[in-house]
């Protein structure tokens, strides 16, 4: 007890020992300096971008208000890689593996913070390509938006196929942890036999991001949206597999398998046999009619004329 006292009494008698200026001085200009460095290092994307630009691809007056959206895109990158450089000295002075949602979150940063990049990119140096290219551009940005969102809904059907198979909640969890195991079932489908919806799921899964990397950065060059619509239709090919089967287990799962339900019989027949396909189908059509320049107007309007 004695000891613990003296050491409050040495605590109290530091805090009201003033503290010379020099020593307060020096504490500001250490602070003042590692912000500063750390801003430093956040800008040097800024840096380069600005010299980039400036130097070797010039851009037009007209467009450099729009310069300001790629700087936004370098500030994202910047703080992400400092982020993670200052996490992972953590890690490693811990001697700790970095978790898996630390990479997930410093790969998702960068992603972002490229993207934001290239879009300003594209609305600076936007004025180069013909309205026919924009055009295509951003609608073809806007289906694979669309099929996007389709892959996305219709992942929960493996789970509810799984759980009719008497595979518990808690095991399908476990049994997807890890890049792969969630994404392309690899545990699952090694202990299940998910069948050609796994390869399918897989191929997806790979060729979703390549494909919309693609569209993202070079959609506006003619060449490039040939192979990228070459991609698009056979993922939509895979996806009319995928979508049909999850349609069918989610039915069954609110309406049971009794086959005497008209409306399961209804929704089984008609909406997943014969809508979906056409559906996609029409998706495909509509994005190589996008791709040969066709406007999709002038074809509807020529369609009504012949009546």
């Amino acid at each position: 007890m004695a000891k613990s006292k003296k050491k409050r009494r040495k605590k109290k008698i530091e805090k009201t020992v003033p503290v010379a200026p020099i020593v307060q001085l020096k504490k500001i200009a250490k602070g003042l300096g590692i912000a500063l460095g750390l801003i430093f290092l956040i800008s040097i994307p800024s840096i380069i971008f600005h010299f980039v630009t400036d130097k070797y691809f010039p851009v037009p007056d007209e467009s450099s208000l729009w310069k300001s959206v790629g700087y936004i895109g370098t500030i994202i990158i910047g703080v992400v890689s400092l982020a993670a450089a200052f996490f992972g000295i953590g890690y490693k002075t811990r001697e700790e593996k970095p978790s898996q949602k630390f990479y997930v979150a410093v790969y998702a940063g960068i992603t972002a913070g490229v993207c934001v990049l290239l879009f300003g990119c594209f609305l600076m140096y936007g004025g180069i390509f013909s309205e026919e290219a924009m055009v295509t551009y951003f609608l073809n940005l806007f289906l694979i938006f669309i099929l996007g969102l389709s892959y996305l809904f219709s992942r929960g059907s493996i789970d509810t196929w799984l759980r009719h198979r008497g595979r518990s909640k808690t095991y399908i969890r476990k049994h997807k942890k890890g890049i792969k195991n969630y994404w392309w079932y690899e545990e699952l489908h090694k202990e299940c036999n998910l069948g050609v919806i796994y390869y399918l799921n897989k191929w997806v899964v790979i060729l979703y991001p390549i494909t919309f990397a693609l569209m993202f950065t070079l959609g506006c060059f003619k060449p490039v949206t040939y192979v990228t619509a070459i991609l698009f239709t056979s993922m939509v090919l895979m996806m009319i597999v995928i979508v049909v089967f999850s349609d069918i287990v989610n039915c069954r799962e609110f309406y049971g398998d009794s086959s005497s339900d008209f409306t399961a019989n209804f929704l089984h027949i008609f909406g997943f046999r014969i809508i979906v396909p056409c559906y996609a189908l029409l998706i495909v059509a509509l994005e190589w009619v996008l791709v040969f320049g066709i406007n999709p107007l002038d074809v509807i309007m020529d369609f009504i004329g012949g009546f």
